[in-house]
């Protein structure tokens, strides 16, 4: 009997250490497919026309900075998504200072390509 017991038990924390396994697998799923999906999105935060937005890059600031500024403007919805973005854009490190209008409805990339002076000419910088 107390062998029967041991058994069961041994059965119920297996399948309880299972069901914990799979949740947090889902949940990591459903995390790593949201944040890669916003990384290669060419979606802005609002539809065209969306609202333009003034800002200002100074000298030695860091990419970092930007994303939490470019956040807090309401430009982008997720600092992080950003970095990502710009690490992975081909101008990676380019960011120049200066005066520049964004758009809500740019994505993240065009915002990168623009405030790294490749962007279209009637988003280019302001100085």
């Amino acid at each position: 009997m107390k062998h029967f017991v041991a058994r069961i038990s041994l059965f119920v924390l297996r399948m309880l250490l299972i069901v914990l396994i799979s949740i947090g697998l889902y949940h990591f799923g459903t995390f790593a497919f949201t944040f890669g999906r916003q990384i290669y999105s060419e979606e802005g935060i609002t539809a065209a026309p969306g609202k333009d937005v003034a800002v200002v890059v100074s000298e030695g600031e860091s990419t970092k900075e930007i994303a939490q500024m470019l956040k807090q403007f309401g430009l982008i919805s997720d600092p992080y998504v950003f970095l990502v973005q710009e690490r992975l854009s081909e101008y990676h490190g380019q960011i120049q200072p200066g005066n520049y209008v964004l758009n809500t409805s740019q994505s993240g990339n065009q915002m990168i390509a623009i405030l790294s002076g490749h962007g279209d000419e009637s988003e280019n910088k302001e100085t």
